[in-house]
């Protein structure tokens, strides 16, 4: 049997990911509106349990992940941030960069192909304005004290 590579390079330590989990749930919930009680309520365990997995002072077990799946609607993955790939504002910063980069030469390799594909060019310029936005909105102060303080308490 052939072994897959794993795409993950440990970007963020245990700790760092049971912070960020804390936090997602912590939003989710509050975006529902609910309290801390009512979720470990509709979970079927001890609200204190509950508040240690939005403390980020321990891991909820699967099961748990997968019933606050359920409850909120979204994907486990969603829920432990599985796809981010950032630390601070800086990081999303050089990512942009790279993405822009990548968008440059794929522009090029588009222009010298000679082919004409309706919509790519205007695809291609839209992917670049996104790029830009995101690192504008990554510059902003609002956006520096949520990302680069992640997991921290409010």
């Amino acid at each position: 049997m052939e072994m897959m590579e794993i795409q993950y390079n440990g970007e963020f330590s245990v700790e760092e990911r049971k912070a960020m989990t804390a936090e997602m749930l912590r939003e989710l919930r509050r975006g529902k509106r609910l309290s801390q009680k009512e979720v470990a309520g509709q979970l079927n365990i001890p609200a204190t349990t509950y508040n240690t997995y939005e403390s980020g002072r321990t891991e909820p077990p699967i099961e748990i992940l997968v019933r606050l799946s359920h409850l909120y609607k979204v994907p486990v993955d969603i829920i432990v941030q599985r796809d981010r790939t950032y630390k601070t504002t800086d990081d999303i910063g050089k990512q942009m960069a790279e993405f822009k980069e990548e968008l440059a030469q794929l522009d090029k390799d588009y222009a010298e192909s000679g082919k004409d594909i309706p919509g790519m060019t205007d695809f291609l310029a839209t992917l670049n304005k996104l790029a830009d936005a995101m690192t504008t909105y990554s510059q902003t102060e609002a956006a520096q004290k949520a990302i680069n303080n992640h997991g921290k308490k409010d």
